[in-house]
C-alpha cells in the first residue's frame, strides 16, 4: 500500500469510482484551489483504489452582546435585524472575495427554532439529508483511539457530510493506515 498526492492523469479513475458509489452529488472541479488536500491510495499493484479530498468550507458564528439588548443603543428588534442583515451581506461578500463556496451554522438548540426560520427566509436551508460527523484535528493530535481492523477493499471511497458540498469536506471519522490492513476507530 502508497499514500501519494494526486496527480491529474488518476482523473479518470477517480471520475469512475465517484460514479460507482451512486451518491447524489456531482463529482469535484479538483483544479479550484479550495481543494487543500487530495491524497490517493494505491494498492499493492499501484492501483489507486481509495481518495482523500477536502475542500474549504466555513462555519460561521454570530456574536451578539446580549447586555447590549438591555440598553436603547441596541435598537428595537426590527432595527437589530437590519444589522444582522448588513453584517450578514459584507460578511457573504468577505467569503466569496476569499475564495470561498459556502458557509455553514450549527445552531444551538435553545435558538435553532427561531433563527432557523429567519435563515431559511434569507435562502438559507436545512440539509438533514445526511448526517455529518466532525473530526477535532487539533484536540485529537497524539491521541490514538482504540481500533478494530478492517480489511482492505478495492472501491474508492469519498467520505461526504452533505450532498450539497462538492465532495468531499470530510467530517466523517478518518480511516488510519497500517501495512496492509486498515484500522479503523471501533464504535
Amino acid at each position: 500500500m502508497h499514500i501519494r498526492a494526486y496527480a491529474d492523469a488518476g482523473l479518470d479513475t477517480l471520475r469512475l469510482a465517484h460514479a460507482s458509489q451512486g451518491f447524489d452529488y456531482q463529482f469535484p472541479d479538483l483544479c479550484d484551489p479550495i481543494f487543500v488536500s487530495k491524497l490517493v491510495l494505491e494498492d499493492d499493484a499501484r492501483r489507486v483504489v481509495m481518495a482523500s479530498l477536502a475542500r474549504l468550507t466555513c462555519e460561521l458564528y454570530l456574536l451578539l452582546d446580549r447586555d447590549a439588548e438591555k440598553i436603547s443603543a441596541a435598537g428595537n428588534p426590527r432595527e437589530r435585524y437590519t444589522r444582522l442583515l448588513a453584517l450578514r451581506r459584507a460578511g457573504d461578500q468577505d467569503l466569496l472575495a476569499r475564495g470561498l463556496d459556502d458557509a455553514h451554522e450549527w445552531l444551538p438548540p435553545l435558538i435553532a427554532r427561531r433563527l432557523g426560520r429567519r435563515l431559511t427566509a434569507l435562502g438559507w436551508f436545512r440539509d438533514d439529508a445526511s448526517t455529518p460527523y466532525c473530526f477535532r484535528l487539533r484536540a485529537n493530535q497524539g491521541n490514538s483511539p482504540p481500533h478494530t481492523e478492517v480489511r482492505r477493499h478495492t472501491q474508492l471511497i469519498f467520505c461526504r457530510a452533505r450532498p450539497n458540498w462538492n465532495a468531499s469536506q470530510i467530517y466523517c471519522p478518518v480511516v488510519q493506515f497500517h501495512s496492509e490492513t486498515f484500522l479503523q476507530p471501533s464504535k
